[in-house]
This record gives structure tokens, C-alpha cells and sequence, in this order.
């Protein structure tokens, strides 16, 4: 009778171990589960940000491109404005005076070189852009890694059951490493480097914007003091046509 009631405790014992494996392996899988989003949510997030940084980032190696053809476009103009002011240097010492076309082609070689010297600080903003954007894509690229490999690791710790063959006890495993995160932490991690890369993707965005700016200003200044040029040799060559009349004229009497 001891013996039978010595089984029964036995086997009641091991019923109540049985089930309260079973709950803590549920709740354990329950928890993996719940990782497993969160991993996924953050993979997900990462996944955007590299794309959106990759996309922007291209679009800027766009603008810088214009940038470099604009660096190169004023070449022409600078080099016929200075060749205008030394041809206008022979002028014979009567007409050797400093007019309105003299005036006109030293602002427009001042403003070109002005231009010239502001599209080289942009083209090294651009740059300097780009390069930041690339670091900022790689932080969020080697943590989408390891959310990849987190990922798969704890799903497949998800699918393993009192039945899986393929497992090992590791009496270590049960510790908590010193420099694990915590869940906290481990989201502000990603969170961080989203933020920061969001950070440079709006300032590429925003000189995207500035060249734009730039580039439609010097346009229009370029045509506005070649207008001012042109203006100015037409007036000059009617004073001149008028001058030579009145001494034909003054000539004939």
C-alpha cells in the first residue's frame, strides 16, 4: 500500500512537471513570438530607411551632376569677356577711356568667377552629402543584418518541441551575458540609427533644394549681365556711328 501511494505521488509529481514545463514552454513561445514581431517591425523599418537613403542619394548625384556642367558652361563667356577687356586695351589713347562697356565686361567676369566659386563650394557640400548619406545607408544596413540573422535564429528557437531530436542542454545558456541589451536598449539602437539616418536625408533633400535654387539664380544672373553687355557695346557702337557722322559731316564744309 506504502508503495502504491509512493507511485502515485510519483507519477502526480511528475504530471504537475510535465504541465508546468508545458506552461513555460508556451509562455516561452508566446515571448518568442512576440520578439519576432518586434524584430520584424525594426527589420521592416531599416529595410525603408536604406531604400529611401539609396533613392535620395542618387537624386542628389543628380544635382551634383548639374552642378558640375554649370562649373564647366561659364568657361566661354569668361574667356570672350576677357578677351573683350584686352582687345579694348589697344585702343589708341584718345578712346582709351574706361566706359560703360568696360564697366559691364569686368562685372561680368567678376560675376562669373563668383559663380564658379560658389558651384565649387556647393559641389563639395554635395559631396560631403553623399558621403554621409552612404555611412548613414551602412549603419542601418549592418543592423538590418543582424536583425536578419536574430530573426531566423529565434524563429527557429520557435519551432523547437519536446520532440525535437536535434537539441542539447548547455548549462550556460540560462545566463545572462553582461553585455546583453535590454529590450529597451535594443530598440533605441535601431531607433537611433533610423533617426540619424532620417536626419540626413532630409539635409540631402534640402540642398537638393538649394541647388535647384542656385542653379536657376545663376542662370538668370548670367543672362541678365550678358543682356547688360550687349546693351552697353550696342550703345557704345551708336555714339560711336553718331560721332563719325558729325565729323564726315563737319568734314564736308
Amino acid at each position: 500500500e506504502q508503495a502504491e501511494r509512493g507511485r502515485a505521488e510519483a507519477k502526480e509529481l511528475a504530471e504537475h512537471a510535465a504541465a508546468t514545463a508545458r506552461r513555460a514552454q508556451q509562455d516561452s513561445v508566446a515571448t518568442l513570438g512576440q520578439r519576432l514581431q518586434d524584430i520584424h517591425f525594426w527589420k521592416a523599418e531599416l529595410q525603408k530607411e536604406i531604400e529611401d537613403l539609396d533613392a535620395e542619394t542618387g537624386l542628389l548625384a543628380a544635382q551634383k551632376l548639374r552642378l558640375e556642367k554649370a562649373l564647366d558652361a561659364p568657361e566661354g563667356p569668361y574667356a570672350l569677356a576677357t578677351d573683350n577687356l584686352q582687345c579694348r586695351e589697344r585702343r589708341q589713347p584718345p578712346d582709351l577711356v574706361t566706359d560703360e562697356v568696360e564697366r559691364e565686361l569686368l562685372k561680368e567676369a567678376e560675376l562669373i568667377r563668383n559663380i564658379q566659386e560658389l558651384l565649387k563650394r556647393t559641389l563639395m557640400q554635395a559631396g560631403n552629402q553623399m558621403r554621409l548619406n552612404r555611412d548613414h545607408k551602412e549603419v542601418c544596413e549592418m543592423d538590418w543584418s543582424d536583425k536578419v540573422e536574430t530573426y531566423n535564429i529565434d524563429d527557429k528557437c520557435g519551432r523547437y518541441s519536446d520532440q525535437s531530436t536535434n537539441i542539447q542542454f548547455h548549462p550556460s545558456s540560462v545566463k545572462f551575458e553582461e553585455s546583453a541589451s535590454t529590450p529597451e536598449t535594443w530598440a533605441k539602437f535601431s531607433h537611433d540609427n533610423i533617426y540619424r539616418a532620417e536626419r540626413e536625408k532630409l539635409a540631402s533633400i534640402n540642398l537638393r533644394a538649394l541647388i535647384d535654387n542656385i542653379l536657376h539664380d545663376v542662370s538668370q544672373d548670367l543672362r541678365m549681365q550678358c543682356a547688360a553687355v550687349n546693351e552697353a557695346f550696342a550703345k557704345h557702337c551708336e555714339e560711336l556711328d553718331d560721332a563719325k557722322h558729325k565729323l564726315e559731316h563737319h568734314l564736308k564744309k
